[in-house]
């Protein structure tokens, strides 16, 4: 009795020392353990009267008995000591620590693992045992933490246990209990996935069998090939997810294996990446036949971005050849896998599983590019391989279309990263690509085929001697059902053109483009799209041969917008057309400018108009009349001033012979409906021609007038309903701030009214809406710090810092979303650089009782003021104490974490 009082004061001690005494006293208790009259005295240290740490060190003394001194216990003691272990799990899992009954389960696992020859329903019976709630003095939650503890300790101790068994043999012995095991997780995933809300102990559950199945799969204990076929496919899918998601917990460690020296390490880093392997190649087709593929997509990013991430350069090299071999593989299921459902398939498929797929494929082609990163130019070959397969299916049955449209597929995913080299295998990709027989085949492979080409649009343009084929593919795709393809392959190709290569092709190409467009067969936003193509190519072309082509092509849209100008004509059906007819002339206006091929034409016509300024002559007057009749309409005025803005951005200085025109059109839309793309287009004139002194006096008046009618609107708006206004008011100061910044003297008329443009920006910042809140500070802040060189500036400011810095201050304490107050930082920047003393004055409102709110105390304000006063340049320090205070005034944080 006095050496079992003494050895539980050394267990004390022992876990309430010092490492110094923790040394003698650990070769003493290891001692302890050893012995083998350890069997008698443990049970007695698993009473509720010991300490924790005495109960703690009798569960680990039976845990090490049963570990490594097995053979200690005579087989006529193996059923007491089985009784004894269920019984004292039974006891502390009603009432005692977790960390005790851990070692308990622990125990029981050892225990399981050297009787599975004598009593080989073991596992089977603890199963039915603890989930059949046969324990009633456990809740039932209990019973499933310890079920799941005691399973997830199987494997690991069938490892580690001292035992005369051969281990391959121990380890067979716990092999054929895996389906006992699989099929009580898959039971448990099965009853929590038909309940409509899980509870915290259902999630507690799930982690366990997420554990439980780690360890499992982690020694090879259940091999995913074998089991997945005998579930359905959501047990599968919860099954992969738990065994993913665990490897994705412990990736650094099992990636280590990579090139690990220890066989064993090796060997569970091959047998996880295998598995994954079987989990993208899952048998069926995604979504409707499998749901499991998808799940191994992230683990290859993973994998990659691990082995990238390494700092040495040797290891890092060894582990990417290791792993090539896996990524070669991978590439031909993942090419695989993308296949499209055939004729006889896709009827059965709802339009979820087609957006679901198209998803899917989207992921295989992310994950293509995963693979690039690994394999380099090796994955080129990898594909001409499954290029030639398609080529040999569809030779074989045309039905075969879908193993051709994969690969080629796959070669669009990986384009990017494709350098302007005369690879064979893209040689040979650009070959078949024309060869095919698309009117034999389904019209799906066409569209990849120009997608494919659209996407190769920069290496052909770098390798022009493919320009010729490219073209005619593209070509021919504008007269097909996958027109749409088409022309956003054009678009990439002759947006990504060198023009002197572009130009022997250039009046073949607009002249099919042109007879897409008379044809009609092209819906409305491929013929916007082609436009684009049509003003690049058009820029190429010789100058006395772009007037022509400008008739037949855009001339149509200016006539159907006079006729319907001319007969006022607001139907439904009209303001579509007009609609349409204005986002073709913007597209053409953004990409037709002879000035960026200007040294490829002849000198004696270098010096012509831009035919975008021709165009704008004669079209003026239709602009006038389509604004006039849809004047209330915003979205048709919208897309007008969209058109003229395209203009604007790529005439610049050349639209001079037309500029008070434009202005004046301006001017009408703001005398009737002030839309934020016409606040745009004027401030693009202001900041492009007010340092013109032949355009400054303009220039003026059109930025006095649209001050004046914004103050109109601002005026007529009830003060609880600017945020009706807030895109008005974003660009209302978006252009302010751009004009202050850049041409401040604009600003130095005399009857523009500073105190209400400075109001209504204190009325913006105390808006809900970030885009307003964001220019309006801005302005602010930009109108602070050129104000010192203005005088009407500066008493602005004088006038009303006060209420800018009491304004600002209500923004940070609540009114402003706590996300946008760092945009308050640069405003009390300014204020301190610009009026220091004033601004020490006017900070002073913080003394006022219960300002900002309540929640501060006044030396925490005075505190804030002092910080913000002393950080005269550094943004980040000041925002830092702005979203502090932020946090006090709204009662987020506590005094003492100020």
């Amino acid at each position: 009795m006095d050496n079992l009082s003494n050895l539980e004061q050394a267990v004390n001690l022992f876990y309430k020392s010092q490492s110094t005494d923790q040394a003698q006293l650990n070769d003493f208790l290891i001692n302890q353990q050893r012995d083998p009259a350890a069997w008698s005295w443990l049970w007695s240290f698993l009473d509720f009267n010991k300490s924790v740490e005495v109960q703690f060190f009798g569960a680990v003394t039976l845990h090490q008995k049963l570990s490594k001194n097995w053979q200690e216990v005579p087989q006529s003691m193996h059923n007491e000591l089985k009784e004894k272990i269920l019984q004292k799990i039974v006891e502390f899992g009603g009432a005692g620590t977790k960390l005790v009954l851990n070692r308990l389960c622990m125990s029981l696992s050892a225990f399981i693992v050297h009787m599975l020859k004598e009593w080989p329903s073991a596992l089977n019976d603890v199963i039915n045992m603890f989930q059949n709630q046969q324990l009633p003095n456990l809740s039932q939650h209990t019973q499933l933490w310890i079920l799941f503890d005691v399973l997830s300790g199987v494997p690991d101790e069938s490892c580690c246990i001292f035992t005369s068994i051969q281990r391959v043999q121990l380890k067979n012995e716990v092999y054929k209990n895996a389906t006992i095991v699989l099929k009580t997780m898959e039971n448990f995933i099965n009853i929590k996935c038909e309940k409509h809300q899980l509870e915290d102990e259902d999630i507690t559950s799930l982690q366990n069998v997420a554990k439980c199945a780690t360890t499992w799969f982690k020694n090879g204990s259940i091999p995913l090939d074998e089991c997945m076929d005998n579930l359905n496919e959501d047990i599968a899918f919860g099954i992969y997810s738990l065994f993913i998601t665990s490897i994705e917990c412990h990736s650094r460690t099992i990636l280590a294996g990579i090139c690990a020296d220890s066989p064993e390490h090796h060997e569970i880093y091959i047998r996880v990446v295998n598995e994954i392997l079987l989990c993208t190649d899952k048998p069926g087709i995604y979504p409707v036949e499998e749901s499991c593929s998808t799940l191994a997509m992230g683990f290859w990013f993973m994998l990659q971005d691990e082995i990238l991430s390494y700092d040495n350069a040797t290891e890092r090299e060894q582990c990417i050849k290791a792993i090539e071999p896996v990524y070669a593989h991978l590439v031909k299921i993942l090419v695989r896998k993308s296949k499209l459902p055939d004729e006889c398939n896709v009827g059965k498929w709802n339009s979820d599983d087609l957006e679901t797929f198209r998803c899917y494929r989207q992921d295989i082609a992310d994950t293509l590019l995963c693979c690039f990163d690994v394999l380099h130019v090796q994955i080129l070959k990898l594909l001409s391989e499954t290029l030639d397969e398609g080529i040999q299916a569809i030779q074989a049955n045309h039905n075969n279309w879908p193993i051709l449209e994969a690969s080629i597929h796959g070669f669009c995913a990986i384009s990017q990263q494709i350098e302007s080299v005369e690879y064979p295998e893209i040689v040979k990709l650009m070959r078949v690509l024309n060869e095919i027989p698309y009117e034999t085949l389904n019209e799906k492979l066409l569209g990849t085929a120009l997608e494919t080409m659209g996407a190769y649009s920069e290496w052909v343009n770098d390798i022009p001697k493919y320009l010729p084929s490219a073209i005619e593919l593209l070509v021919k795709g504008l007269d097909s059902p996958m027109s749409s393809q088409a022309t956003l392959g054009l678009k990439d190709l002759t947006g990504d053109c060198h023009p002197q290569e572009m130009i022997p092709y250039a009046e073949p190409l607009l002249d099919a483009c042109q007879q897409s467009l008379l044809k009609g067969h092209l819906a409305h936003p491929e013929s916007i799209r082609l436009m684009y193509s049509i003003g690049n190519v058009l820029s190429m072309i010789s100058a006395e041969k772009i007037p022509n082509y400008l008739d037949n092509i855009i001339s149509p849209c200016f006539k159907e917008l006079q006729m319907f100008a001319e007969h006022q004509n607001s139907s439904d059906g009209a303001r579509l057309r007009i609609m349409f007819c204005l986002n073709m002339i913007s597209t053409l206006f953004s990409s037709l400018n002879v000035n960026k091929t200007k040294r490829l034409q002849p000198m004696n016509v270098e010096n012509q108009p831009q035919p975008i300024l021709l165009i704008l002559q004669k079209t003026m007057p239709i602009f006038k009349q389509i604004c006039d009749l849809y004047i209330n309409d915003v979205v048709v005025i919208e897309n007008l001033c969209k058109a003229l803005q395209q203009a604007l951005n790529n005439l610049m200085d050349d639209i001079k012979p037309i500029l008070n025109d434009l202005c004046l059109l301006i001017l009408s839309i703001f005398h009737n409906r002030c839309v934020p793309p016409a606040i745009d287009i004027a401030g693009s004139c202001i900041l492009m021609f007010f340092g013109d002194e032949v355009y400054k006096e303009p220039m003026k008046q059109l930025l006095l007038q649209i001050i004046i009618y914004n103050f109109n609107v601002f005026e007529q708006t009830p003060p609880n309903k600017f945020s009706d206004i807030s895109d008005l008011m974003e660009s209302f100061y978006a252009l302010n701030s751009r004009i202050v910044k850049k041409i401040p003297a604009a600003y130095t008329q005399e009857n523009m009214d500073f105190i209400k443009l400075m109001e209504y920006a204190l009325k913006g910042i105390t808006l809900p809406e970030t885009g307003v809140i964001k220019k309006s500070a801005s302005f602010i802040a930009t109108f602070i710090k050129e104000s010192r060189n203005h005088v009407n500036m500066t008493n602005t400011i004088l006038m009303k810092g006060e209420e800018i810095v009491r304004t600002v201050l209500l923004c940070i304490a609540g009114i402003t979303p706590r996300v946008n107050v760092d945009v308050f930082g640069d405003v009390f920047i300014a204020l301190n650089a610009k009026y220091p003393s004033e601004f020490l004055v006017w900070m002073k409102i913080l003394e006022t009782q219960s300002f900002p709110t309540s929640y501060t105390q006044h030396e925490e304000k005075i505190t804030f003021m002092k910080n913000i006063i002393k950080e005269k340049v550094n943004k980040r320090l000041v925002n830092d104490h702005i979203k502090r205070f932020s946090a006090r005034c709204r009662g987020l944080i506590e005094t003492s974490d100020m």
